[in-house]
């Protein structure tokens, strides 16, 4: 799994370097055709493409794939979120986008954001201007209201809309951080404690 890591962590990076990529292995292989990388699992097909000469640059992802949340986790860490899409779509289509200061980005099933909803919801008041969870939908980031489950569908009320998923819809949503430690923060906390341990040491 770490070799697949490094062999799909090169094809995105030389994709977005807009260089063409090759690449030969026990289970995944690339080449480029016409200007269009393309990735490949031994005994699937096709697991990415990124045409190099696309403006705004994308990437089209098998969301089927056993290596699906492997490309997924790389391509929200570099800031490339999926347009939303429901229904049988076998590609999801990932665009750069910027994401709101303090929020953690999330591609998840329906059912999971769901639940990390209800679980904060019942440790805490809300009200209709909560913004700890924001969906996307249209291009845009909109607050989440309500969650509902019927009839094996989740309706999420937001600001004027109600959004119906299924359990095999993807849902991409923004949760606020919770008192994330950036490095700033740590090398200050670090610093703080190597102080308190060097007066505690003089004390004594």
């Amino acid at each position: 799994m770490a070799h697949d890591l490094d062999l799909i962590c090169t094809f995105l990076d030389k994709s977005l370097n807009k260089e063409p990529v090759i690449i030969n292995s026990s289970y995944l292989r690339a080449h480029n055709i016409c200007d269009n990388n393309q990735l490949f699992v031994k005994n699937e097909g096709l697991l990415a493409s990124s045409h190099l000469v696309q403006d705004p640059h994308c990437f089209l992802v098998k969301l089927s794939s056993p290596y699906w949340q492997l490309i997924n986790k790389i391509l929200l860490e570099k800031g490339f979120i999926p347009n939303e899409s429901k229904g049988n779509t076998e590609f999801y289509t990932y665009q750069y986008s910027k994401v709101p200061p303090a929020y953690e980005v999330n591609c998840t099933s329906p059912n999971e954001l769901w639940r990390k909803w209800w679980i904060q919801r019942n440790q805490k008041s809300t009200s209709m201007w909560n913004l700890d969870f924001l969906i996307r939908t249209r291009s845009e980031w909109y607050p989440v209201r309500d969650i509902e489950i019927s009839n094996h569908s989740i309706f999420i009320q937001t600001l004027g809309q109600k959004i119906r998923l299924t359990e095999n819809d993807v849902a991409v949503w923004l949760h606020k951080a919770r008192n994330k430690v950036t490095p700033k923060r740590q090398a200050v906390a670090l610093e703080s404690y190597s102080r308190r341990k060097y007066a505690v040491r003089n004390a004594s």
